[in-house]
């Protein structure tokens, strides 16, 4: 039996990706992530360990416990800014509850290039 699809609507264009799948970007992308966290929340990025942030983090969670002013939206401009995208919609920035989400979202929009 195979997995239902991950698929990603947005705009301008539909976005497939095998769910719980890894792209031969993921682990780049994860790393690039927790970094993106790091800078966001304030701590140097070698203590954001693989048990602080996993892959079902929420990032809510790690809003909630490092910076309760921080808006979703600072991750959301991050992730554009430091993976060259042209922008991530409202609709779509809605859907990324996770790291996880965040990864395969960010893998799928860069295997669309």
């Amino acid at each position: 039996v195979s997995e239902v699809p991950e698929i990603w609507y947005s705009d301008t264009q539909l976005l497939i990706m095998p769910r719980g799948g890894k792209s031969p970007m993921s682990e780049l992308t994860y790393a690039k992530i927790k970094k993106i966290i790091a800078q966001e929340i304030g701590l140097p990025a070698f203590m954001v360990t693989e048990g602080m942030v996993t892959m079902d983090t929420p990032f809510e969670t790690l809003i909630l416990n490092f910076c309760p002013d921080l808006p979703m939206d600072a991750f959301i401009m991050a992730f554009e800014d430091q993976f060259d995208l042209d922008s991530i919609s409202d609709e779509d920035a809605a859907k990324i509850i996770t790291v996880r989400d965040a990864i395969e979202y960010i893998d799928c929009r860069l295997g669309m290039k």
